[in-house]
């Protein structure tokens, strides 16, 4: 599934559309509705006015309670949209392309995605029990840029030769988090795949709020977090 705002439209991407049937583009919210056949289920959701952004509730994060007890973070309207934008990706990253497990998880899905399509990028969603190997073909057929992974794709990435079978020079970035990784084997997967390398592992109740960049690469707004 590959997922795109209608004003970030990438043209390589829809030709390689024509050459693969089995791919699927959505660029609204009503062909993704159409897509997964919710319109009806959705329909049933109330809808709640937002009277006041800064203090009625949007969100409840929890943390993966692997120090302890998982808590819940509150995120207010005005709080999600403002870490939202305020961790844009830079500029630099529109029309890059980023690829990650379906279903999403709490983070990944309210978070992680969203914020990709507000930097211009393009998202590919791959079903989680597809084989590693065939994440590697769709990442070199799909010149991807950016990989997510989780914990059980680590030693894989590790282990295998996958840049040997595949042309993975398009990868620019590993995202990864969920847990503590072993930092020996983050380096054996640098090293092998030559690119950088983003921790996704911190503090949920501060997710999103704090991102560090280059002058170059920063946004000139900057949102209250409210």
């Amino acid at each position: 599934l590959i997922v795109q705002l209608e004003c970030q439209l990438d043209q390589q991407v829809d030709e390689l559309l024509l050459s693969d049937p089995i791919i699927k583009l959505v660029h609204t919210f009503h062909q993704v509705t159409q897509l997964v056949g919710q319109e009806k289920q959705l329909a049933r959701i109330p809808y709640f006015p937002v009277e006041d952004p800064k203090s009625a509730h949007f969100a409840i994060w929890y943390t993966s309670g692997s120090t302890g007890v998982p808590k819940g973070a509150i995120h207010t309207h005005q709080s999600y949209l403002s870490a939202l934008f305020n961790w844009r990706h830079p500029p630099s990253h529109a029309r890059k392309r980023i690829v990650l497990p379906y279903p999403l998880g709490h983070a990944s899905g309210s978070f992680y995605v969203p914020r990709a399509l507000v930097s211009g990028m393009t998202v590919l969603l791959l079903s989680s029990d597809v084989p590693i190997e065939s994440i590697m073909k769709a990442i070199a057929t799909c010149r991807i840029n950016y990989y997510i992974f989780c914990a059980d794709a680590a030693s894989c990435l590790a282990q295998n030769e996958y840049e040997a079978r595949h042309d993975l020079t398009c990868l620019e970035g590993l995202h990864f988090g969920g847990c503590k990784f072993d930092p020996a084997l983050l380096r054996e997967i640098q090293q092998k795949y030559n690119c950088r390398m983003y921790i996704h592992y911190a503090s949920t109740e501060m997710a999103g709020m704090i991102g560090l960049s280059k002058d170059e690469d920063a946004w000139g707004e900057h949102y209250e977090p409210g």
